[in-house]
This record gives C-alpha cells, sequence and structure tokens, in this order.
C-alpha cells in the first residue's frame, strides 16, 4: 500500500478524522506553464491533538519561494465530531519523520 492508503485505512478502522481547521497560504511569486518547482513539506508543531504542517513551492535551482503555506490539522472523532489524541503509533511515525520536534 502507498503511504496515503495506509493512512486512510489506519484513521478510517479507528474512526478518526484529520480536518483542516486553519489554512494560511501566501503566493510570493509568479509560476508559469513549464516552470520547474518543487514542494517541501515540514511539520512545525506537534501537539496533543493537532499538528501544524508548512508546505513551500520553490524553484529548485536558486530556491526563489512561489508559494508558502501553513495548514493545521486536528485528529477528531468520526462519531462525536470532536477533538481527540493523536494516536500513539501515529504520533511515533511523525516524530521519526521529524525528529528535530522529538
Amino acid at each position: 500500500l502507498l503511504g496515503g492508503e495506509r493512512l486512510f485505512l489506519c484513521l478510517a478502522q479507528r474512526r478518526i478524522g484529520l480536518p483542516t481547521v486553519k489554512l494560511e497560504v501566501d503566493f510570493r511569486a509568479v509560476s508559469r506553464m513549464g516552470d520547474q518547482v518543487m514542494l517541501g513539506l515540514a511539520v512545525e508543531r506537534l501537539g496533543s491533538r493537532s499538528m501544524t504542517l508548512r508546505v513551500r513551492c520553490f524553484e529548485p535551482v536558486g530556491g526563489e519561494v512561489r508559494m508558502q503555506m501553513q495548514q493545521v490539522l486536528v485528529t477528531t472523532s468520526l462519531g462525536t465530531h470532536r477533538a481527540v489524541a493523536i494516536p500513539d503509533d501515529m504520533r511515533a511515525a511523525i516524530l521519526r519523520n521529524a525528529p528535530a520536534l522529538g
């Protein structure tokens, strides 16, 4: 299974949602058809029930930032729609890939 499919199955089996509760996007420079860009993803903050992600779209050679986004996700119960703790195994996987947070 692919990473995203595995995450979806994990969340669905546990009846956990992962909605976006805040999204801020800054477009800093124009990107045109045919431009090569790269996306960078970082976990900026890992709380007990939420996480903040930062996504950057940038030009790979000079590093010019084209777009930057900050996204806050909250783990919720699909039954009650209230925030719940991030499951321990999910937290461990995030920390494995973002060791500066630990």
